[in-house]
Parts: structure tokens; C-alpha cells; sequence
């Protein structure tokens, strides 16, 4: 009796040794695939459509037009971001209304407060994609000021990191650093506010060390609005000591032939100011994954693309003043 039950096992034992090594196999597969995702950010200027006037103006903001709103909304799904980072949503009332009603909650989310103003910064992510995001936020992190010897906020707008696990990860897939610098307005002996973006951006090249230094095989994606530059010297750090790439460098695809312009400024003599300070920068990691880096450009409701503002009368008919970018990778 015992030696036909031993023939049996014997006779399904490579089966189950293949079914062993295959569902390993699937598994291993499952933590290590590569998807192709696509990735925004976008700076929604002062996103404040819900609120009591109280709020309003506490926040010294007042509400974004019906048509600038919808300019927004068609932004987004026309960008069809699966992971984007909004920056300047200025209440958690405007967020719902955006989130549930303008996207059909499509996207879960995870906020972090982002400024002295009381705005906030938020990544957004598909829920179809049943990710599990985790954050770590440094709002509460000061430095010196070395002009005033007063301590204040070590990032005028926090840096959260964003850690990303796939279904089936026990450690982060990949990373993004939300980034919101410093504006360029002038400070006290500050010019332009040079000294405190370098100062947050050299401190941002620590944070993102540290976190290598935790997960040395994750990648890290900081992707914002930096305020600053196509060439600034600000962010060094990130190309020289982090060896981070920028797509928009090597894998700019450029439709409309507009170059690398996500902002204008127009001061009141009437001159305008093209700048580059929507930025993505690529962990070396992954840098070669990149498959295109767009920026998204405003239509008419005719669909016919936007030139570039010249003044500022042009530019409040855009949704926002920034552009949004983004750009398909395999992570």
C-alpha cells in the first residue's frame, strides 16, 4: 500500500517541482517588470475654486475663473498622467473638487503642506494601479539664515519624498521628490533669492543621499517646479554629485517648436521673461528608460495651440502661468 502511494508521489514530483519554480519564477517577475508609465508635473497657480470667503482671504487669493479651471482639467486628462504632481492647490476643498469631481476620482492621492501661504503639494496616482505610496515630508526642518541669523524653514515649499511599491513590493519601486524652490523674488541681501534656492537644493542633494543610502537600489525621480534656470548653477548638485539626468536635454520632443519654456514673467513696461523652471531630473538608474519628455501647450476652444504670452493680458487666458511636463518612462 505504502510503496504505491511512494510511486505516485514519485511520478508527480516533477510536476509539482515545476509548478515550485514556476509560481517562483512568476513572482520574481511580478517584483522585478518593468511598466511603461507616464509622469507629470504641473504648478497650478494658485488652485483655489472652493472656499468661504474667510479662507479667501486669509489666503489672499481669489477664486480661479470657471474657464481658467476647465483650461486646467483638460490639461490634466490630456496629459493622462498615470503618477503627476500638482503644486499650489491652495485648500483641501479645492483638492476634492478637482479630485472628485473635475477627474471623477480617478487618482488617489497623498498631500503634504507646502508653504507659509497654506498651499498645499500633491502627488497623484491612478487607481487602477493599486500602487501604495508613502511619504516623508520636511516641513518642519529649519536652517540659519545667514543674512538675518533668524532660523526659518529649511524649504520655502517642503520636499516630500513619495516612495512608490507596486503590488507585491516590499521595498520602494522608485521614489519621487516633490520640488517647489524658491521663487525668484528678491529677499533681504538675497538677490533674486539665489543664496536660499542653491541653499535648498544643496540640502535636497543630502535628503535624496540619505535615501540612497537606505535603498541603494530604488531609483529617485525629483520632478517640480524649481524656479529657476535652464542653465542655473543652483543645481549642480543634482548632475554632478547625484549624476541625475535631464530628458528635456536628451529626449525633448518638441511638436510646436516652442523650445524649453514652461513660464513667463511680463513686469509693468511691458517686457516678457521665457524661462525653464519646470524640471525633471532622472536618477542615473533609470535615465536611459526615458522615452519621450513633452511640455504640454494650452488650445483654444477652437483646438488650435497658444503662442507663447507676450503680455500679461495674454497670459491670464492660459489655465495657469506655468506649462505642465511630462514624460514616459519604463520603471
Amino acid at each position: 500500500m505504502h510503496s504505491k502511494y511512494l510511486k505516485f508521489f514519485l511520478s508527480i514530483l516533477p510536476m509539482l517541482i515545476f509548478l515550485d519554480i514556476s509560481d517562483a519564477q512568476t513572482c520574481s517577475n511580478l517584483l522585478n517588470r518593468k511598466d511603461r508609465l507616464r509622469l507629470a508635473a504641473y504648478n497650478l497657480e494658485s488652485f483655489l475654486i472652493k472656499a468661504p470667503k474667510s479662507v479667501r482671504e486669509k489666503l489672499s487669493t481669489s477664486f480661479k475663473s470657471w474657464y481658467r479651471t476647465n483650461g486646467v482639467v483638460k490639461a490634466i486628462k490630456h496629459i493622462d498622467a498615470d503618477i503627476w504632481l500638482a503644486t499650489e492647490v491652495m485648500n483641501l476643498e479645492s483638492l476634492d473638487e478637482l479630485s472628485n469631481y473635475h477627474l471623477e476620482d480617478a487618482y488617489d492621492y497623498k498631500i503634504v503642506p507646502s508653504g507659509m501661504r497654506g498651499d498645499f503639494m500633491v502627488l497623484f496616482f491612478k487607481r487602477s494601479l493599486n500602487l501604495r505610496v508613502t511619504k516623508t515630508s520636511f516641513e518642519s526642518l529649519n536652517v540659519v539664515n545667514p543674512f538675518t541669523k533668524k532660523t526659518e524653514p529649511a524649504f520655502a515649499q517642503n520636499l516630500p519624498i513619495f516612495s512608490i511599491f507596486k503590488p507585491g513590493s516590499l521595498t520602494p519601486d522608485f521614489a519621487i521628490v516633490g520640488t517647489h524652490f524658491k521663487s525668484s523674488r528678491d529677499r533681504s541681501l538675497d538677490k533674486a533669492s539665489f543664496f536660499k534656492r542653491t541653499q535648498e537644493a544643496d540640502l535636497a542633494v543630502e535628503l535624496i543621499k540619505d535615501f540612497k543610502s537606505e535603498f541603494p537600489d530604488t531609483p529617485v525621480i525629483s520632478m517640480g517646479d524649481f524656479n529657476t534656470g535652464e542653465e542655473s548653477i543652483e543645481l549642480n548638485g543634482f548632475i554632478h554629485e547625484l549624476g541625475f539626468v535631464d530628458p528635456y536635454i536628451h529626449d525633448f520632443i518638441d511638436p510646436h517648436e516652442m523650445g524649453a519654456i514652461t513660464h513667463s514673467f511680463h513686469d509693468t513696461n511691458g517686457n516678457t521673461r521665457y524661462s525653464f523652471p519646470d524640471r525633471v531630473f532622472i536618477d542615473p538608474l533609470i535615465a536611459k528608460d526615458v522615452i519621450q519628455a513633452r511640455i504640454h501647450r494650452y488650445r483654444t476652444r477652437f483646438g488650435l495651440i497658444r503662442s507663447l504670452p507676450k503680455s500679461i493680458k495674454e497670459r491670464v487666458k492660459n489655465p495657469s502661468d506655468h506649462y505642465p511636463v511630462y514624460f514616459d518612462i519604463n520603471i
